[in-house]
């Protein structure tokens, strides 16, 4: 039995599935909830230290979460999946630039891998991974070069 040859035929089904979109549903509920209960000392911190742009990510994390929530029969399956994905990717990005390595920035590029994961394609897969790795690499090189805090 050949193995080997047979990796690169392997698709993944990408069609809306009502497991998928419950499945969807279901993390950004927790997303909302969880984030909600995080958002008040993270915005209140924030605001203390005068990290605005951090304040401001937050803001638009929780208002997408509650948007994309409230209004999700509205939006197809794939807005949804697309947009929780880059959401999670700029959320990462930009806690990373501004809260540097020690706050949440990383826990929000690995939540987009994993969410690449369970609803896209393998090729996307892929390069989510390489995106995620570049950009950590990428933020660790501007650090130590001194071009971020």
């Amino acid at each position: 039995m050949k193995l080997a040859g047979r990796a690169d035929r392997i698709r993944v089904d990408t069609r809306p599935t009502d497991l998928r979109e419950r499945l969807l549903g279901r993390l950004l509920l927790i997303f909302l909830a969880g984030g909600a209960f995080a958002y008040f000392p993270s915005a209140y911190l924030s605001i203390r230290s005068g990290l605005w742009v951090v304040f401001a990510v937050d803001t638009l994390g929780i208002a997408y979460a509650g948007i994309v929530v409230g209004f999700s029969r509205r939006f197809s399956y794939r807005v949804k999946v697309f947009s929780a994905m880059l959401m999670f990717y700029l959320i990462g990005v930009a806690l990373l630039i501004y809260a540097g390595p020690f706050g949440a920035g990383s826990l929000f590029l690995f939540a987009f891998v994993f969410l690449t994961a369970l609803f896209a394609e393998l090729p996307v897969i892929g390069a989510a991974n390489r995106l995620a790795i570049v950009t950590q690499i990428a933020f660790a090189l501007s650090c130590s070069a001194g071009l971020l805090p």
